[in-house]
């Protein structure tokens, strides 16, 4: 019993930190696929905002929205100049990292998102702030296979480890009970 118990235990820590380690990971994945769809949205909007051009601006923020995964887009320029649609934070978020947030705008439902913004440059002067929302559903019901997938074979191993040390704790007692 203390073998099968220390093979459990084992097998428990290291199903634990696969877990752990998958979930590092899969953040780290929506960090830069967020962060480099924000930073090519950042560069497009660079001229339009500089030349005050509103259609332009409006076009590329309504093209952003044309991608399954993102709900929300946001150029706001440093003249007042603030163009948004889709689903975007209240209040635009703290520039140096993502913002992960759930949607409650519509009863009964929650939808977890994550907002990336970047600074919009021209020429290394800051124009406003681009900012995107992605739908975290998708991302996380991947992550959430993943981890299903490592929480069922670590129970697996677990019952067969079991099975395995049961018969050979009855082989390794045998001679004794005779």
């Amino acid at each position: 019993m203390v073998i099968g118990a220390l093979i459990a235990l084992v097998m428990s820590v290291l199903g634990w930190l696969l877990i752990t380690l998958q979930d590092r990971v899969h953040t780290a994945e929506i960090e830069i696929f967020g962060g480099t769809i924000v930073q090519q949205f950042a560069h497009s909007a660079s001229e339009p905002l500089l030349a005050e051009d509103q259609l332009a601006l409006e076009g590329l923020v309504n093209r952003q929205l044309k991608n399954r995964n993102l709900v929300g887009a946001v150029v706001s320029g440093i003249k007042q100049l603030h163009i948004a649609a889709g689903t975007n934070p209240e209040k635009l978020p703290d520039p140096s990292k993502p913002y992960y947030w759930t949607d409650r705008s519509k009863p009964n439902i929650k939808r977890p998102l994550v907002t990336f913004s970047n600074p919009i440059l021209f020429n290394k002067i800051k124009a406003g702030e681009a900012y995107i929302t992605l739908d975290r559903a998708f991302l996380d019901s991947y992550r959430q296979t993943i981890i299903n997938v490592i929480a069922g074979a670590t129970l697996l191993l677990i019952v067969i480890a079991s099975f395995l040390t049961y018969g050979l704790s009855r082989q390794l007692a045998r001679p004794i009970h005779r």
